[in-house]
């Protein structure tokens, strides 16, 4: 039999060699964040969140006013039905337009931080006959 002098990684406590391939960029642009803009782009804005509820209080509004004017309901359900519509179409009309009003689109601040890069100036080549 032949013996080896090499030593068993695994059984030293010793991990195996990585091979590690890594292939360069040409050129690598970085855009630098102020916290504030990293967590608006992580979690976008509040805007969201107000016209999301003014669309959920707009549609219950127009179903509840669909349901007023489609069936015949005691007096009770109908002021029910009624006080249900009148604030939702007053409290998602008030949100869409907070939300239109406060809109900061996350193409716009991401146009804002690439506009914070010099513009490239492109690089004349010259031939070797023109440089002399």
């Amino acid at each position: 039999m032949k013996e080896s002098n090499q030593i068993d990684p695994h059984a030293a406590g010793l991990h195996p060699v990585i091979t590690i391939r890594r292939g360069s960029y040409k050129e690598l642009t970085l855009y630098e964040l102020e916290e504030g803009e990293f967590e608006l782009l992580v979690h976008g804005t509040s805007d969201s969140i107000y016209f999301n509820f003014a669309v959920f209080l707009l549609s219950a509004a127009i179903s509840f006013l669909t349901s007023l004017f489609t069936t015949i309901v005691s007096d009770k359900v109908f002021t029910v039905f009624l006080v249900i519509t009148s604030v939702g179409f007053i409290a998602g009309s008030m949100l869409l337009v907070v939300s239109l009003r406060k809109r900061q689109s996350i193409s716009a601040l991401v146009q804002r931080i690439r506009d914070r890069l010099p513009p490239e100036i492109p690089e004349v080549v010259t031939s070797d006959s023109e440089q002399t």
